[in-house]
């Protein structure tokens, strides 16, 4: 099967964000006197957004309003700690290219805050190689909804026959299957390979130039 559109997942996916991910939540955590967590720790407490982030990473009883305030407290502090050591993985940026010059429509949808997600694929790479990108918006519906699935399929013109998902954890690959799309699991991320067998990968490739023989030529 070949196809015209791959949307991405962004953390542990295209990028490796997850040292900047725990320096920034453990500098929150410390800030509000909870516990600190490895940062080995942090592979399962992101990807369904910072509210979650928060409520795994916080104690039992941690109140309401405190995790509101480390959720704001995150967002004011990743403005200067985002981009310490975080970068694309190794292959990420040639496999994009290659798919651009094939003109296969790319799009980012990630359940990271929007606005980062925006900082983060103006500064890694350039305005021609996504078509579209969003994180997570009030009034859409985050991930695994296919909400954001179907919106990018609408805006790139495509069935959902001729688009693939390409993720690294169980958030993403029920994302992918909640929208009828193909389904990629990719073994470099933040989650197992057992993992994303367990949630309907299609397939789970080792490489990113490993995607170029599902593009068709358009």
């Amino acid at each position: 099967m070949q196809y015209a559109g791959f949307i991405f997942d962004l953390d542990g996916t295209l990028l490796d964000t997850l040292d900047d991910l725990a320096y920034t939540g453990n500098m929150v955590l410390s800030e509000f006197g909870f516990p600190t967590h490895e940062t080995e720790a942090y592979r399962y407490l992101v990807g369904n957004g910072l509210r979650v982030l928060f409520e795994k990473a916080t104690p039992d009883n941690t109140s309401d309003k405190d995790i509101i305030r480390c959720c704001l407290m995150f967002g004011q502090v990743y403005e200067k700690t985002w981009n310490r050591v975080t970068k694309p993985y190794q292959g990420i940026n040639k496999m994009l290219c290659q798919l651009k010059e094939k003109n296969i429509k790319l799009a980012v949808l990630s359940n990271k805050p929007d606005r980062f997600t925006q900082t983060y694929i103006s500064h890694f790479w350039s305005d021609d190689i996504f078509n579209f990108g969003f994180g997570q918006r009030e009034n859409i519906p985050k991930k695994p909804d296919p909400a954001g699935i179907f919106e990018i399929a609408e805006l790139m013109k495509l069935t959902r026959e001729q688009l693939v998902y390409v993720g690294d954890s169980s958030v993403d690959m029920q994302t992918g299957k909640n929208s009828g799309v193909f389904t990629v699991g990719v073994s470099w991320g933040f989650r197992s390979v057992e993992e994303l067998q367990q949630n309907g990968a299609d397939i789970i490739i080792e490489d990113p130039m490993e995607l170029l023989q599902y593009a068709g030529s358009y």
